[in-house]
């Protein structure tokens, strides 16, 4: 099976890479394009393999399988919830590669023990996209929220083991006293892409994030009308500040920082970072592999007098605490 020793690959990623640097930033935007089908193109040889258990000749008829599996498992768990009375199904499944049905196939099991932790009630929709899953039913209002707290918190920590970020909203609906609930499981993390701030461009030195950190991107004006939430602010020197309360220093140099938003059921968390970044595709196979992710607490880096920064900040550690 194809894999990322393999020679072909390596070289042909480093050719991409060389060329990177050479181009005018203008056609940045081209070659990641190239690099993203290149990879696909690795995926699709590496599961249609002699050694490969799984043989795809019509990767359509594939994925259309996996859309029916998904839809038969969705009905029979509503249709078992009894207070359901409709459920509308939707799919994009044309948009999702093998890995991401793969993911969602492993973990559906878990999906539907999180919506169970609600008393839903009247019809639920259910959609798949490429971002992810999203369930959108109703709850009465006077739900205790109190009695899934801790489960919910444990659901939140499973999913982001998993990659997967876990949010929710909560809105009035036209029904008296029935609320809207809205779930989302966002499935983008994406390790052949990242999302890459420049710490210092004349040493080369970076810091990186998951490329789902892009989704979540808010201006300073929506922190500032957030009524409860909690703050989490990376300094200059990249160090981790906790607080209740929008920090002054955000407003200094506004257009040279980044603000973003999660809201979960209990809490929000708002992260303020001191660079604009942006996604890219990951050049360091070994570097975006490795499990040196740093878990930010009061440190958000151990940057070595002398050496260079290459940093991966483990974004789920972060924001699911």
């Amino acid at each position: 099976m194809l894999n990322t020793e393999n020679k072909t690959y390596i070289d042909g990623l480093k050719t991409l890479q060389d060329l990177y640097f050479l181009i005018d930033p203008n056609l940045e935007p081209i070659l990641e394009r190239v690099l993203f089908h290149f990879n696909e193109l690795k995926n699709e040889a590496e599961l249609g393999s002699v050694q490969s258990p799984i043989k795809i000749n019509n990767l359509e008829y594939i994925s259309k399988s996996f859309d029916k599996y998904i839809k038969e498992n969705v009905q029979k768990f509503f249709l078992e919830h009894g207070k359901i009375d409709q459920i509308n199904y939707h799919s994009q499944a044309d948009e999702l590669n093998f890995l991401k049905w793969d993911k969602m196939i492993s973990i559906v099991k878990e999906i539907f023990e999180v919506f169970n932790l609600f008393e839903l009630t009247k019809k639920f929709d259910f959609e798949i996209s490429s971002r992810g899953v999203y369930g959108i039913g109703f709850l009465n209002q006077d739900f205790n929220f109190n009695k899934i707290r801790l489960k919910l918190k444990e659901k939140i920590k499973l999913f982001a083991k998993n990659k997967i970020l876990l949010s929710f909203d909560i809105e009035e609906s036209i029904y008296d006293n029935v609320l809207i609930l809205k779930i989302f499981f966002d499935f983008s993390h994406d390790p052949n892409l990242i999302y890459s701030i420049d710490v210092d461009k004349e040493k080369e030195e970076r810091v990186f994030f998951t490329n789902i950190l892009d989704n979540y991107r808010v201006n300073f004006e929506f922190l500032e009308n957030l009524r409860k939430t909690v703050f989490l602010e990376i300094t200059e020197d990249f160090r981790l500040k906790r607080y209740n309360y929008l920090p002054v220093s955000s407003k200094k140099k506004i257009s040279e920082k980044e603000f973003f938003h999660f809201h979960f059921l209990f809490h929000s968390i708002s992260l303020i970072i001191p660079k604009k970044g942006k996604v890219l595709p990951s050049r360091d196979i070994d570097l975006m592999n490795s499990d040196s992710e740093i878990h930010l607490d009061k440190d958000c880096g151990n940057k070595a007098k002398g050496k260079q920064r290459n940093d991966i900040i483990d974004l789920f550690s972060l924001i699911s605490k």
